[in-house]
């Protein structure tokens, strides 16, 4: 027997499943094991998962029951998955040393102003205008750590904004966090937080921020600091379950999480496959490598195994558990420009089974891994490499009716940590203050999740649902892409999703204050004061 994560579906009599499976025998429910099943972690944070002893027939079989949505091995026991940052761009840079003191996140600049005046990636003039500071808001930064004490998350005082979470006691969970838990050996979480809460290169310049270090993104040297993504996602639930109402708003003051990671599947043989009902056998490894990357399987640098996108079915839940809690949940798309899924929804007549002991069904790839319909999915905007008249889909970024929103991810400049992983991209130094330019789709969600503490310091009371909707339906229309073109050789089109451009049209201040009400796309009314 081995521990497997049980998810339900939702609205069933979440307690009768539970009283059934742990109790003597099956009640006369042929997928119910006839036995007592005992728990391994019982998950108090979710209505709708456990984790129980089975055996390998055994949960297969539970996947018969009804009220079963998936059973599953919980990420972190599984062998054949990898946690993954959504960081890809290296030494890239076009500005000169001079230049980095000035230079800005320039995709605040063009979200602000609602026009491409990057040009051709020489723009020396940014600048961000601002009435909004995303005060009031908690901003969780789900990735490899944070560098507290890094001025970029100071106050006008001098004072950090880094509230240090202790998330196993704040949630009442069972664990120890690490001492170091809180370290950023990699620096993908310091230039992620800046962008969301920094004073100079980010749009919620008061924000609160806290960091979530996940297991498996702690960076080389520095691995067993970080807490499981299990533990991290119930934590998260449980903090936010538990905040006092705020009696000046009716609300509880919001929480924004930003993931910029990731989970890919990876195996080491694919011997053949079957696309469209035809069979393609591979006999040389040059042969292999190009079939597997014609139906969407990516072979790494060195030929020694593939990956594909994978939906983890516990994590999908557990963010769409975080959602019903009220939480905003923003995912960065992912860069590898898959193709299929190996898990869940539509197959768009798609679909690949792939044999060598890899046998299984694969779907069309909708955008995101992970994956929440009412989580906001971001994909990477490059405006910085062609003419002032385009912006396009970065090559890299996921695409597919799943993103739902692009922001620019391309050369953003951020913080950089001073154990910083990045050893071949340019940094830049004054005193203490260390800023770095990176790219991904890791850049662009944290654009995002800014301008959203920004709208909820407008009005706390947003739901997720409707902090999306607003997103959208005031964004902009202007990718250069074929929107009716799904030839995946054209790696600019968006594979049947939406041309949504993010346009914080609210960031821009007229005058020093705004007061009044003002009414957005969509009906939604938000009240600054």
């Amino acid at each position: 027997m081995r521990e497997y994560n049980v998810i339900l579906k939702e609205g069933i009599d979440y307690d009768g499943f539970w009283n059934d499976i742990e109790s003597d025998t099956d009640g006369g429910n042929l997928y119910i094991p006839n036995r007592k099943v005992e728990f391994t972690n019982e998950r108090p944070a979710s209505l709708r998962q456990c984790w129980y002893l089975l055996t390998d027939e055994e949960a297969e079989q539970l996947k018969l029951d009804e009220r079963v949505f998936d059973v599953e091995i919980p990420p972190e026991k599984r062998d054949d998955l990898k946690m993954v940052l959504r960081a890809v761009q290296r030494g890239d840079f076009t500005k000169t040393t001079a230049d980095a003191g000035a230079y800005l996140n320039w995709g605040m600049n063009r979200c602000n102003f609602n026009f491409n005046n990057y040009g051709a990636g020489t723009e020396t003039t940014s600048s961000y205008e601002y009435c909004l500071t995303g005060n009031g808001i908690d901003v969780v930064i789900q990735d490899s750590g944070l560098e507290v004490n890094h001025p970029e998350f100071q106050d006008e005082f001098g004072v950090s904004r880094v509230q240090q979470i202790n998330w196993y006691t704040e949630s009442g969970i069972s664990g120890t966090q690490s001492v170091n838990h809180y370290r950023d050996y990699d620096g993908h979480g310091t230039h992620v937080a800046s962008t969301i809460a920094g004073k100079y290169f980010g749009w919620a310049k008061k924000a609160r921020v806290h960091s979530q270090k996940l297991a498996g993104l702690e960076g080389t040297g520095d691995s067993g600091t970080g807490i499981s993504a299990t533990d991290a996602f119930d934590a998260i639930k449980l903090w936010h379950r538990n905040k006092p109402i705020d009696p000046k708003t009716g609300a509880k003051r919001p929480t924004v999480v930003n993931m910029s990671w990731g989970y890919i599947h990876y195996f080491s043989s694919l011997s053949s496959l079957t696309y469209r009902g035809t069979t393609y056998t591979n006999t040389t490894a040059t042969v292999a490598a190009n079939r597997a990357s014609n139906y969407g399987f990516i072979q790494n640098y060195d030929g020694t195994y593939y990956y594909a996108n994978s939906r983890i079915s516990s994590t999908d839940t557990d963010i769409d558990e975080m959602v019903a809690e009220g939480i905003h949940v923003i995912i960065s798309a992912g860069n590898y420009g898959f193709k299929i899924d190996l898990i869940g929804g539509d197959d768009y007549n798609n679909s690949v089974i792939t044999s060598g002991g890899n046998g299984g069904t694969y779907f069309y790839h909708r955008g995101s891994s992970p994956y929440s319909t009412n989580a906001i999915k971001v994909g990477n905007v490059d405006s910085t490499v062609y003419d002032s008249l385009t912006d396009q889909k970065a090559t890299s970024s996921e695409t597919g009716p799943g993103v739902d929103i692009y922001a620019p991810g391309t050369n953003i400049m951020g913080a950089c940590s001073t154990t910083n992983a990045f050893t071949d991209e340019p940094y830049w130094a004054n005193g203490s203050f260390r800023q770095m330019n990176i790219s991904g789709t890791s850049m662009a969600s944290p654009q995002v999740a800014g301008v959203s503490a920004l709208i909820l310091e407008m009005n706390p009371k947003l739901t997720p649902s409707d902090l999306k909707s607003y997103l959208q339906n005031t964004s902009n229309s202007d990718l250069y892409i074929n929107l009716n073109n799904n030839d995946w050789t054209n790696r600019r089109n968006l594979w049947g999703g939406a041309s949504r451009f993010l346009y914080n049209r609210f960031a821009k201040s007229q005058t020093s204050k705004i007061s009044g009400e003002i009414e957005l796309k969509g009906g939604i009314e938000f009240k600054v004061v």
